[in-house]
C-alpha cells in the first residue's frame, strides 16, 4: 500500500485517528505494519502490501475464496474431468468450459495462458452487444476523470476498469474488495503485466470503509455495486467518503421484465434492477444522479459447461432479452450549489471550488503569490490550497517571506480572482 493514502485513512469502524506501526517498508509502500485505532482500540494490518480493514461486526460472504478453493477441489477429485477439459482441443470446448480452464491456469498464476483465454472465452460466453456495451461505459468513465486525482475503485473483483485506467492514463489506483483473496490475486496479476507501480489494495466493506469524510476525489465502480448487500448502507458511506462525485458502471433491466424482476427478488436485490429503482436508491441516500452514456444491449443466458455438470457462469439473464448499460454520475447534494462554474467576486469564494480544478487555474499563478495569498485567507481556504498544490511547502515558505503589507496580499487576491474568473 503506498505510504500517499495514510493521510486519507481512518478507523472504519467509528472514524477516529489510526496510529500506525510500520513494520517494514520501501521509499513507497508499507510492506508489513499495523494500524491501531485511538478510540475503539480496533486493530488493522498492511500484509504483504495489502491493507486490510474489515470489521469484525459485518458478516461476509468470500465467494471468490469458495470458488478457488471449490475449482482446485474439485479437480483433484476426478481427475478424468479435468484430464478431458484440459485435453479437449480449445477450438471445440463452449464458452463455459473454456471459461475454467482459463480459470484453472489462473489458479497456477500462469497469467499469460488465463488473460489470453479470457478474452477469448468472453467471446464465446457474451454477445457482441454485451461486450460492446460494456467496453463503451469503462471508456465513458476514463474520459471523464478528474485530472491526475488517485482513483479509489469500489468492489473490484479482477478489476477489468483498473486495468484499462492503469494502461491508459497516469492514475494511481486503490484496487478494493471485501475479499483478501482476490485483491492477492490482483497484486500478482498486476505484477506480472507491469502495471503494479502505481496500484495499490485495500481490504474493507464498502458498507464501512477507512476513508475520512469529503476525501476522494475519483470515486469509481465497475459492475460492483449491483452484488453488494444492504445498497442504501453502501451508497450512503460512498457519499460520506467522495468530496463530490462517483461514477459507477451499471446495467438495468425493463421495469415490465416481469421475469427477471421475479429473478432479482429471489436473490433479494432489487435496488439496482431497473433504472427507476437505481435512482431512487441514490436519491435517498443524499445523491443527484445523472444516468449517462445509455447503451441498449441485446444479451443471450450464459452457456452451461458440457463436461463438468451443473457447472455455469451467470445466473442471468434467464432467457433473452434487452439491458441498458450505462454510467450513474452522482453528485452530492449537498455539493449541487453554488456552481462550481460561477464567477467569483471575492478570494475567499474559492472555497467552492475542487482542489482538482483550482490546480489547473493556480498552475499560473507564482508559487510565492499562492504563498502570500494563503496568509491573508480563512483557514478552510488555506487548507484548499494546499491541497491543490501538495507540491508547496507553505510553512517553510511563509518563514522565509516573512510579513508582508495588507495590502500587497489584497492586490494578489484581485489578481488570482480575475484569473480564476477569466477561466470559467
Amino acid at each position: 500500500m503506498h505510504k500517499q493514502y495514510i493521510k486519507m485513512l481512518v478507523c472504519p469502524s467509528c472514524h477516529k485517528e489510526l496510529e500506525w506501526h510500520i513494520q517494514e517498508e520501501n521509499e513507497e509502500r508499507i510492506i508489513n505494519g499495523k494500524a491501531c485505532c485511538s478510540s475503539c482500540n480496533s486493530e488493522y494490518e498492511v500484509k504483504d502490501e495489502i491493507g486490510v480493514f474489515l470489521t469484525s461486526e459485518l458478516s461476509r460472504n468470500d465467494l471468490w475464496d469458495q470458488g478457488e478453493s471449490a475449482l482446485e477441489k474439485f479437480f483433484n477429485e476426478n481427475t478424468e474431468i479435468y484430464n478431458k477439459l484440459m485435453n479437449t482441443p480449445e477450438e471445440e470446448l463452449n464458452g463455459a468450459d473454456y471459461w475454467y480452464k482459463a480459470t484453472y491456469f489462473e489458479m497456477r498464476r500462469d497469467f499469460a495462458t488465463s488473460s489470453k483465454m479470457f478474452k477469448n472465452a468472453f467471446k464465446k460466453i457474451y454477445t457482441e452487444d454485451y461486450i460492446n456495451g460494456w467496453d463503451s461505459q469503462m471508456d465513458f468513465v476514463i474520459k471523464n476523470l478528474q485530472g491526475e486525482e488517485p482513483i479509489i475503485d469500489i468492489a473490484t473483483g479482477k478489476g477489468y476498469l483498473v486495468e484499462k485506467i492503469l494502461t491508459e492514463t497516469k492514475n494511481y489506483v486503490v484496487v478494493t474488495d471485501f475479499s483478501p483473496t482476490i485483491l492477492l490475486r490482483n497484486k500478482e496479476y498486476y505484477r506480472a503485466k507491469g502495471l503494479y507501480q502505481r496500484l495499490s489494495l485495500i481490504a474493507f466493506d464498502a458498507r464501512k470503509t477507512p476513508f475520512r469524510g469529503n476525501s476522494i476525489v475519483n470515486l469509481t465502480s465497475n459492475m460492483g455495486l449491483q452484488n453488494i448487500d444492504q445498497p442504501g448502507d453502501v451508497v450512503k458511506e460512498l457519499n460520506r467518503i467522495t468530496k463530490d462525485k462517483f461514477m459507477a458502471v451499471m446495467f438495468f433491466i425493463d421495469k415490465e421484465d416481469k421475469k427477471h424482476m421475479d429473478l432479482f427478488k429471489e436473490c433479494g436485490n432489487t435496488a439496482y434492477a431497473t433504472k427507476e429503482n437505481a435512482i431512487e436508491t441514490f436519491k435517498n441516500s443524499g445523491w443527484q444522479i445523472e444516468i449517462c452514456n445509455s447503451f441498449l444491449a441485446n444479451i443471450k443466458p450464459t452457456p452451461e459447461s458440457e463436461i463438468i455438470e451443473g457447472a455455469g457462469i451467470d445466473g442471468f439473464p434467464i432467457e433473452d432479452t434487452e439491458v441498458e448499460f450505462c454510467v450513474i454520475k452522482a453528485r452530492k447534494q449537498e455539493n449541487l450549489e453554488p456552481s462550481v462554474c460561477k464567477k467569483i467576486s471575492s478570494f475567499e469564494e474559492i472555497i467552492n471550488f475542487e482542489a482538482s480544478k483550482l490546480r489547473e487555474i493556480l498552475a499560473e499563478v507564482s508559487k510565492i503569490d499562492i504563498v502570500k495569498a494563503s496568509m491573508g485567507a480563512s483557514p478552510q481556504v488555506n487548507q484548499l490550497l494546499r491541497d491543490a498544490v501538495e507540491d508547496i511547502d507553505f510553512n517553510k515558505e511563509r518563514t522565509e517571506i516573512g510579513s508582508v503589507r495588507i495590502a500587497e496580499v489584497e492586490n494578489i487576491h484581485d489578481k488570482m480572482v480575475a484569473l480564476i474568473n477569466s477561466r470559467l
